[in-house]
């Protein structure tokens, strides 16, 4: 952290020696103009830290008592900002954030620093200034930006009226306080405390018209504190159709909208089948859960595509609950594909590709036998809810193993085979393991 001014003297030294007489320092910049954009560049001549070897460059700023100026960084460009008053105190900060909001105490003049992150970080940067109304509840207005100020545990509420569907961010960032949010009306209700900026919070979600009541309050014991309070609009690409749940139907592709609650559908299978389920998405990275019928298995990057998520596995006669969330706790649309493959049943001591087989393990070992009839890449499954599996594929040139990569606690073997016999040995992590497991193999592009 550059600027740890109550533990480093050293670093109060390097810090205050600018603003030092801040009383009569010229050049003190006022805001006049909404908003007041100011540029710098750190470079190896700027004023370094000397805890960390970082550059940092300062502003002399103006400032009235009673108003609150937020800060914005422009770009991607790590630092961190703090603003000092003229009796060599912390007013503000520090904040990673890209964001600071100052609330001088008093007017007079300050000094509102930028420090790089590292002793490697180089560069010019912009930040814009802008003074925000301070309002403690009322009305919110999509696309406003304000300040609050906290006084006791109870928090502030704002009422939030929204007459177009689309998704709505909420964000309440604070330097001083743990931040809280509450979004509450229409049958829907959202809470977040750990946004991606550590204390601040960050509430998306789809809102139908209608009344909402949002709530800022902090966890802190003591929570008095100055927090900014912004609300946007994203609205939905024209003409898309979403459904956010209900019963899913073989070979067919829907587009959903997951926000912070996850999304529920229904799966029925009236044959054992080969399921793909596969959530794709731009906007969000996606996590899929299966469960049913003792099956559990879940997924996030196993398509292999960036934060795409994929479910492969063979399932038998049920009915199945598939949840589709987000696992950043991001708002977006998303494609959700399911193609289900009718998958007859083999014999454990004959497996063949396309097949599956069930078993039972009690003890240490259950050991499987596969005909490959052709050269390929294979996909080898083991699941079981009763233990945690272990499988080994050997024969040939192949000896390979796995315990967790289908899925949950399932394992998953996917490895070139040649023509051949194959002995699968299931196993259980925790030895001895009992109870009933599937094997399942399938023939993989």
């Amino acid at each position: 952290m550059p600027f740890v001014l109550r533990s480093n003297p050293l670093l109060v030294a390097a810090l205050i020696a600018p603003l030092a007489g801040c009383a009569s320092l010229p050049g003190a910049t006022r805001i006049t103009e909404q908003p007041l954009t100011l540029s710098g560049e750190l470079t190896t001549r700027s004023a370094v830290n000397v805890n960390d070897g970082s550059r940092y460059h300062s502003f002399a700023l103006q400032l009235e008592g009673g108003e609150v100026v937020e800060v914005r960084q422009k770009g991607e460009f790590g630092s961190q900002l703090t603003l000092i008053d003229d009796q060599q105190r912390l007013v503000s900060g520090p904040s990673a954030s890209g964001s600071l909001a100052l609330a001088p105490p008093s007017s007079g003049r300050y000094l509102l620093s930028l420090s790089g992150d590292s002793a490697r970080r180089f560069g010019p940067f912009s930040l814009e200034l802008a003074r925000v109304n301070v309002r403690n509840g009322g009305e919110l207005v999509s696309g406003e930006r304000l300040a609050g100020l906290l006084k006791s545990g109870e928090g502030n509420r704002y009422q939030l009226q929204i007459s177009e569907p689309a998704i709505y961010s909420v964000r309440m960032n604070s330097d001083t306080l743990d931040s809280v949010l509450h979004l509450e009306g229409e049958g829907q209700r959202f809470e977040n405390d750990d946004a991606d900026d550590g204390t601040n919070s960050r509430i998306e979600a789809y809102l139908e018209p209608g009344s909402y009541q949002v709530t800022a309050r902090a966890l802190d014991e003591q929570p008095t504190g100055i927090y900014l309070l912004s609300v946007e609009k994203r609205a939905l690409p024209a003409g898309v159709e979403l459904r956010n749940g209900g019963r899913l139907e073989p070979n067919s592709t829907l587009k959903g909208l997951v926000g912070n609650s996850p999304l529920s559908y229904q799966l029925q299978l009236e044959q054992a089948s080969l399921v793909t389920l596969r959530m794709s998405s731009r906007d969000l990275d996606a996590h899929l859960q299966l469960t049913g019928n003792g099956v559990e298995a879940s997924d996030d990057d196993g398509a292999g595509e960036g934060t795409d998520a994929l479910l492969s596995l063979v399932l038998e006669p049920g009915r199945y609950q598939l949840q589709a969330s987000s696992v950043d706790s991001r708002t977006g649309i998303f494609d959700l594909s399911y193609e289900a493959q009718p998958m007859p049943r083999g014999e454990l001591s004959a497996l063949r590709p396309g097949q599956y087989a069930n078993g039972m393990l009690r003890g240490n070992e259950v050991v499987a036998r596969l005909q490959i009839s052709r050269a390929g890449s294979y996909q080898i499954d083991l699941a079981s809810s009763a233990f945690d599996p272990l499988l080994q594929v050997s024969g040939a040139d192949v000896d390979v193993q796995d315990d967790d990569s289908g899925g949950g606690r399932n394992a998953r073997v996917h490895t070139h085979l040649e023509p051949g016999e194959y002995r699968l040995r299931v196993r259980g992590v925790d030895q001895p393991s009992h109870g009933r497991f599937r094997l399942s193999v399938i023939e993989r592009p």
